[in-house]
């Protein structure tokens, strides 16, 4: 600064003055998206210019995880995936913010594999599920017992429909994932239910008018167990009784009301859940004699009051041979 008058220009005086001025914050490195493999390190920089010197934050899901421009984990996991801000601040201006994604690679696992229904016959359709993870996503295979492949999907889930149609389209079924990290395989049993094998006798007692079959199970049941039992008793080519055993625990029958001295065929099978095996079966024939029938007691009151009983019977079937003694038995019942 200096003065003039109409003649002269005096001196300057001058003073130095120190200017304050500020600057907001502007990026000059932006952080870059990062795939890693798992349990390697993640290392995301971000850096800023401005006046006064900018401090930096980084955060994940709202968390600050660091104070310094550059973001270290020594050893990722795959929980570590997701987005990572960085902000630099210097309180001048508004405030801005830098974003990187952060991918972790890892091999896939299957986490199940099943069969709906695990247990199948030739005729039906089965349904196979295979659910993994991994990433990148990866390539789920089915493969048939033979090893020929069903289908394949870059999914995180594939379900196939599976005819089955031979007997060879039962068995063991692999789900197959691997995502070019590593690879993950689970096998699938789908069994298979046959018609189950013809019991067995165990013993036949053959009467002149009854007989008594007793029978044991099957040795094979055919993939699902026995449910019930049929037994068939035929004279020629006539069926004279077709019974149902529907429990299973059951494994005897008597028939009566035959006829003495004639031939019959005797027929037991099994049944499980789907289906009816083939019987086995025997020819055997009634005796002359046998055992008499047994006798019917007649018009005996349900109470009495006299001091004597007199029991009436009917004369029984004798069987081929003359009846020569009955026997009565008394048994005396008191209450409680």
């Amino acid at each position: 600064m200096f003065a003039k008058n109409a003649v002269f220009e005096g001196l300057a005086a001058e003073k130095k003055v120190k200017t304050k001025y500020e600057v907001p914050v502007q990026f000059t490195t932006f952080p870059q998206n990062l795939t890693v493999n798992e349990t390697n390190p993640i290392v995301v920089s971000c850096d800023a210019s401005g006046f006064p010197e900018p401090s930096f934050t980084w955060r994940k899901d709202g968390q600050v995880l660091s104070q310094q421009k550059q973001l270290s984990i020594p050893r990722s996991h795959r929980s570590d995936a997701g987005m990572y801000v960085c902000t630099p601040s210097n309180g001048v201006g508004q405030v801005k913010t830098a974003k990187a994604y952060v991918t972790i690679q890892y091999p896939p696992t299957i986490n199940q594999a099943f069969s709906s229904p695990s247990k199948s016959w030739i005729g039906q359709t089965a349904k196979l599920t295979c659910v993994s993870d991994g990433v990148p996503i990866p390539t789920l295979t089915w493969y048939k017992p033979d090893g020929s492949q069903i289908n394949s999907v870059r999914a995180i889930q594939n379900t196939v429909d599976v005819k089955m149609s031979v007997d060879q389209d039962f068995g063991d079924y692999k789900c197959n994932a691997h995502n070019g990290l590593a690879a993950d395989s689970e096998m699938v049993k789908i069994q298979q239910i046959k018609e189950p094998g013809p019991p067995a006798f165990a013993q036949l007692d053959i009467q002149a008018t009854s007989l008594r079959v007793e029978w044991t199970a099957p040795a094979d049941d055919g993939g699902s167990p026995i449910t019930a039992y049929r037994v068939v008793i035929l004279k020629g080519n006539t069926e004279i009784r077709n019974e149902d055993i529907a429990d299973p625990a059951m494994s005897s029958l008597s028939v009566g009301d035959l006829e003495r001295n004639s031939t019959y065929t005797v027929k037991v099978s099994a049944k499980n859940a789907v289906f009816e095996g083939s019987a086995v079966e025997k020819k055997v024939r009634t005796k002359y004699e046998g055992v008499p029938a047994a006798a019917t007691i007649d018009d005996l009151p349900n109470e009495i009051t006299d001091d004597t009983i007199t029991l009436k019977w009917s004369k029984p079937q004798n069987n081929g041979k003359v009846i020569t003694q009955y026997t009565v038995y008394q048994r005396i019942v008191t209450d409680g």
